[in-house]
């Protein structure tokens, strides 16, 4: 949604979309209910004002009882999440770090790695988005712009992800 490189954009750019966001979180108690959605938001947190950070902590708390995840990425990059796991797991005295300590300390550690990841508005990059967790996941890529993305193009994305074989590194 919103990434830690966007705040380069210009200021009127960045206010609108905060303010947007504002309105989503709002929204957001009411939907996660009606479609029995679990919420998280990926990101550091600290640069959004207080009252925003307790709103996302809240519609959060009260969505942990589904079992639908929906990750919404916000100031977030993926060097800046693999340095704060990392950095996490120095502060706690490993000396040594496996996979699986990695993967308990990323913004992600709720749920599994991706299988899929739709990349929409002809960009053809990863743009420092889940770069550990999408190891094996496929990717898709779509010339349709994000506001305009419809039910069918999630049924094409969909659809193209069940025509392809899965090795996960093997044969």
């Amino acid at each position: 949604t919103f990434s830690t490189e966007n705040w380069k954009r210009p200021r009127a750019e960045v206010d609108a979309i905060m303010r947007l966001f504002g309105k989503y979180v709002l929204d957001a108690f009411s939907e996660v209910h009606e479609n029995r959605i679990q919420l998280h938001f990926l990101g550091d947190r600290s640069v959004f004002p207080e009252k925003l950070q307790k709103q996302m902590a809240q519609v959060e708390a009260e969505s942990t009882q589904y079992q639908n995840i929906l990750n919404i990425a916000v100031n977030y990059g993926a060097r800046q999440e693999i340095l704060h796991a990392v950095n996490q797991l120095i502060t706690a005295g490993a000396s040594r770090i496996t996979e699986q300590d990695m993967d308990a300390v990323l913004y992600t550690a709720h749920c599994p790695p991706p299988d899929l990841i739709v990349r929409t508005g002809a960009e053809m990059r990863l743009s420092n988005f889940l770069l550990w967790q999408a190891a094996y996941a496929e990717l898709y890529f779509s010339d349709v712009l994000w506001p305009d993305y419809s039910e069918q193009d999630v049924d094409a994305a969909v659809s193209e992800f069940h025509r392809r074989k899965r090795r996960f590194g093997g044969v």
